[in-house]
């Protein structure tokens, strides 16, 4: 699922999911996310902001009550541009589930920098 409107404020409406190899959310636009409830098993990623998109913006993302198992990180945000990440009450088995991106605009690759 992308999410790519550039107005503030979208949630991600989806209870559970399964074998999604790379992002299950990505937020392509500006604003806020919210991920509440959820269940993901076999995983790639369950949010991330676009690391090189053309048009470059904060996000904020609010991930609780989530779930996930047998993926990679929970979360993934560019610091280079604000963007803030809230979690509360996830349970995860990731080696590292929250992870800081340098984020860049264009054609570039996002290269990971921090890990929490």
């Amino acid at each position: 699922m992308t999410l790519q409107a550039r107005k503030p404020g979208s949630s991600a409406a989806v209870a559970r999911t399964t074998r999604v190899r790379h992002k299950v959310v990505q937020r392509n636009g500006c604003g806020t996310v919210n991920i509440i409830n959820f269940y993901a098993y076999d995983y790639g990623k369950v949010y991330r902001s676009c690391g090189n998109c053309n048009n470059q913006c904060q996000r904020t993302v609010y991930i609780e009550g989530t779930t996930a198992y047998g993926g990679g990180e929970v979360v993934g945000i560019n610091e280079a541009y604000g963007d803030v990440a809230t979690l509360v009450n996830v349970c995860t088995d990731a080696d590292d589930p929250w992870v800081l991106y340098d984020g860049c605009a264009g054609d570039c690759k996002p290269e990971e920098v921090a890990y929490c």
